[in-house]
């Protein structure tokens, strides 16, 4: 599932990151009743902004960051996680901050910063917020967005990931053993 949402009134729509056939599935809920009619317009654009590409549910189909450049994602489901991957040197912060729209007020999202064997680095469950971690070896690391209790099909984010030099005297990750 690239997109879904309960609508009655409303559109559905995904960015893809191949050509290909796409299907549509219309899955009658509770309420339909026998009889009752649709509407199906289905068109297909170029994308406008930086729009994640499905499928990027996993490290090894992760959607490229650019340092300071927003891309915006959704949530198809609570099963939907999506990543990302940055390009940093040892001793440099990675900076994710976090902007998302909820259907209900208590909805969150867990966002990640993993190493490339998939270690959580930094972690924070947000709705607008930011998640930090300075980096101890040169590498490709990842942003995972994990859907939390209560995020709904369709709800969005915008996410900004930034690189720099780190400030000050700072923890560097990973650092969970003496070796």
């Amino acid at each position: 599932v690239l997109s879904s949402a309960d609508i009655k009134d409303g559109t559905v729509s995904a960015v893809v990151g191949t050509s290909g056939a796409y299907y549509v599935k219309v899955d009658p809920g509770y309420y339909i009743q026998s009889g009752d009619t649709y509407t199906l317009t289905a068109t297909t654009s170029a994308s406008s902004g930086n729009n994640e590409t499905e499928s990027n549910d996993s490290i090894s189909t992760a959607d490229d960051l650019t340092s300071g450049v927003a891309i915006s994602g959704q949530s198809s489901s609570t099963s939907d996680n999506d990543y990302y991957k940055i390009a940093a040197t040892a001793g440099q912060e990675i900076s994710i901050s976090f902007d998302g729209t909820t259907s209900v007020s208590y909805a969150r999202w867990s966002v990640d910063i993993v190493d490339g064997s998939g270690n959580v680095l930094s972690s924070a469950d947000v709705v607008d917020g930011s998640v930090k971690a300075v980096v101890g070896s040169t590498g490709t690391y990842y942003v995972k967005v994990d859907p939390q209790v209560g995020i709904q099909s369709g709800d969005t984010y915008s996410l900004t990931a930034t690189t720099a030099t780190a400030s000050g005297n700072n923890e560097t990750e990973s650092n969970d053993s003496i070796s």
